[in-house]
Order: C-alpha cells, then sequence, then structure tokens
C-alpha cells in the first residue's frame, strides 16, 4: 500500500525524474569535456554544448539547495520568470561583461541563443513536472 501524505508521492516522482534528466545532462558534459580533452571533437561540442547545458544544470543545482534550505517547500520549481532571468544574466555576465574584463573571454550571440536553448529545455522539464504535483511559485 502506498502512503501518500501531503502529495509526497507526486513529490518523490518529480525528484526522480529530474534525477534521471540531471544525470543524463551530467552525462553528457562529461563526454563532452572527455572529447574536447582528447581534442576528438567537433566545433558544436567545442563551442555550444556547454552553453546549452549550463542553464538546465544552474538551475537543477540551485533548486536542489533551495529545497534543501527550506524543507518545508520541498516542491520547490523555478517560474518561467526566473528562468528567462537566468537566461538573461548568464547572456549579461558571460557575454558583456566578461569580454570586455577580459581577453580569454569572447562574445558570440550564438552562445546567447545556446542560454535561451537551455533555458526552454529546463523549462519543458519544469512544466512537464508541474503535472505531477503542486508547484509553489516564489
Amino acid at each position: 500500500m502506498v502512503n501518500c501524505i501531503r502529495g509526497y508521492c507526486a513529490f518523490s516522482s518529480t525528484i526522480r525524474s529530474l534525477n534521471l534528466f540531471f544525470s543524463f545532462l551530467i552525462f553528457i558534459f562529461l563526454i563532452s569535456q572527455h572529447l574536447q580533452y582528447i581534442r576528438n571533437t567537433n566545433p558544436f561540442f567545442y563551442s555550444y554544448l556547454d552553453d546549452i547545458l549550463c542553464i538546465p544544470i544552474v538551475l537543477y543545482i540551485a533548486s536542489y539547495i533551495m529545497r534543501r534550505i527550506e524543507k518545508n517547500r520541498g516542491d520547490f520549481q523555478f517560474s518561467n520568470f526566473h528562468i528567462i532571468t537566468a537566461v538573461v544574466v548568464f547572456s549579461i555576465v558571460f557575454e558583456i561583461i566578461l569580454p570586455s574584463i577580459s581577453m580569454r573571454y569572447t562574445d558570440d550571440i550564438m552562445d546567447v541563443l545556446c542560454y535561451g536553448l537551455g533555458g526552454v529545455v529546463f523549462t519543458i522539464m519544469n512544466r512537464q513536472n508541474k503535472t505531477q504535483g503542486v508547484v509553489l511559485e516564489v
């Protein structure tokens, strides 16, 4: 018999699917880094895959931290506003501010599009998990 208290069953189902999603992203990131390390990569993987994976990985970690800090909000998920804000902040910091400070960074409009694509991927996962339980938006 399954004991569901305050939507815990929906929450644990959401966490399992998010953990699978996060594990997949980390796996793809590690494969990409390995291919870059052995110098066996095409320009897309070298230039843009990390930017696509960045937003979903960072937002997943941030939502995990939020769940740990506020234990009574275990079903915390970012709103679309938060996701868009993350994309804009990453775009400004990594494509405007850092390239103007250091020669190590280059500005590239494709990176901004990749951050946006990562935001869309995270939004799709976020929306999919909203159907599995109650979502609290901050």
